[in-house]
């Protein structure tokens, strides 16, 4: 029985999604849980990594087991009676044996939260904080470059990638609330640190570090790259959801 799940966790505490032979991983926490309640060793596959300190409200994963009828129901409430404080499922479906949590998803929803000034304590573990004056407009400008379809080579730390670093954001969309902005970015995928690169290049502009010249140079499809210095700290980003068709 292959086994779909959507769990949220607080990632300030872990090194990442991914499994690791030293260092706490959401990954590593499941798959230890799941091992202990069928007394077999279970593999997790996630719809992807996610950094050390980034949060999710929304990540998939799948695994199987040799059962065929489990009650899925009591399962999640049995893993969650395991799990940390910090990391919960939120449902399980049963899904058709081809599925691949990664290779299946057609959309994936992230969101970055700044604060423009200084972050209460509590806020700091999930908001970026930029303290020095910025042109709010010149960041929404510099945003509304990356929706489309690009080459995203110079805004990730990959060395290669199988789809020659094209991906496609359907969408970005701001909501300003006082000091703070939520930023959701829609997409066929995001590679590693994307993201990150793509919020920092945006603030590097809007606090006169880079024109708009220059990042509209470093999305012309071309063998060459040109990896930007501007990453944005993890801790405001978070993976919302992960879309199929289902």
């Amino acid at each position: 029985m292959k086994i779909l799940g959507k769990v949220e966790y607080v990632g300030t505490a872990y090194n990442g999604w991914q499994k690791q032979k030293n260092g706490k991983t959401i990954q590593n926490v499941i798959e230890s849980v799941l091992s202990k309640i069928f007394n077999t060793e279970i593999t997790i596959y996630g719809s992807g990594r996610t950094d050390a300190g980034v949060h999710a409200s929304g990540q998939r994963f799948h695994f199987e087991v040799a059962k065929e009828k489990i009650d899925l129901g009591l399962l999640k409430h049995g893993i969650n009676t395991i799990l940390p404080d910090d990391i919960r499922i939120i449902s399980l479906v049963k899904v058709d044996s081809n599925f691949d949590a990664r290779k299946s998803a057609k959309k994936k929803i992230y969101e970055y939260a700044i604060i423009f000034g200084e972050a209460k304590v509590f806020q700091k573990p999930y908001f970026c904080e930029v303290k020095r004056q910025i042109s709010r407009e010149n960041f929404e400008k510099t945003l509304n470059l990356f929706v489309g379809k690009h080459n995203f080579s110079s805004f990730t730390s990959k060395v290669n990638d199988e789809n020659n670093f094209v991906r496609t954001i359907y969408s970005i969309e701001i909501k300003n609330d006082g000091n703070q902005a939520i930023v959701t970015l829609i997409g066929d995928g995001f590679m590693k640190y994307m993201i990150r690169y793509l919020i920092g290049v945006a603030l590097a502009v809007a606090n006169g570090k880079m024109t708009l010249e220059e990042v509209k140079k470093r999305l012309e499809f071309s063998s060459s790259r040109q990896v930007t210095s501007f990453k944005a700290p993890a801790n405001g980003l978070t993976l919302v959801d992960v879309l199929y068709n289902l």
